[in-house]
């Protein structure tokens, strides 16, 4: 990295500036994933989700024997990202019903929209 940006971190540190910006952005994304689990309720039975301990990902599950490649072409068709679960297997042609969803970035409505999209796909699915 470039010494002026060392420097800025460095002295972002230095003035004990980092645990409250920590705090904060815990806050934010806590509320974030809040909100997406709550939208996630509402995804017919069948479709199950964990609750993250921490990060800023969801991993959901679609019923055996469903297309997940296709559940995710369908999702990014319509304008929401989500990444394949075999993205993350050591053989990525390994049959796999999962795929992964970032809550960091979106706002509420976006977040809404697209779980309501997502919950839509997955009631053509089952």
């Amino acid at each position: 990295t470039a010494n002026l940006n060392q420097a800025i971190v460095d002295e972002y540190i230095r003035q004990n500036l980092l645990p409250s910006h920590i705090e904060q952005i815990v806050a934010v994304y806590r509320a974030q994933c809040d909100k997406m689990l709550d939208c996630l309720s509402h995804f017919p039975e069948g479709v199950s989700y964990t609750k993250p301990d921490g990060g800023l990902f969801i991993w959901c599950k679609l019923p055996e024997g469903a297309d997940m490649l296709d559940f995710c072409k369908q999702a990014v068709m319509r304008k929401v990202c989500v990444v394949p679960g075999n993205a993350f297997l050591t053989d990525e042609k390994e049959q796999c019903s999962s795929f992964r969803i970032n809550f960091s970035t979106p706002t509420d409505e976006q977040l809404e929209k697209g779980i309501k999209i997502l919950g839509e796909l997955a009631k053509e699915i089952l």
